[in-house]
């Protein structure tokens, strides 16, 4: 579902079939692999935007709302918690 948040346009990810669910399962299991190789703390992507190395993701041990580029440090804070992104979040027609 696209969306905005502040000036970040982005995809809400949300999975169609059985076979979506286990190819999203299997890039969240990559990606927490490849953070633990960083030594970064884990996150769970929940959404992609236009350049595909940058996602929007939750931080599991903050509750934060960050974007991220993947396989780097690169994160910035979008919001404290998941309840004040989707408060602000806007659906793209």
């Amino acid at each position: 579902m696209p969306a905005q948040f502040a000036d970040e346009k982005l995809t809400l990810l949300q999975t169609w079939s059985q076979d979506d669910f286990r190819r999203v399962q299997e890039n969240l299991i990559g990606h927490l692999v490849t953070q633990k190789r960083l030594k970064l703390s884990p996150t769970l992507f929940i959404a992609t935007q236009e350049n595909e190395l940058e996602v929007i993701s939750v931080c599991n041990l903050s509750g934060e709302v960050i974007k991220e580029t993947l396989g780097t440090r690169n994160r910035t804070v979008l919001a404290a918690t998941l309840a004040e992104f989707l408060t602000q979040l806007n659906p793209l027609l």
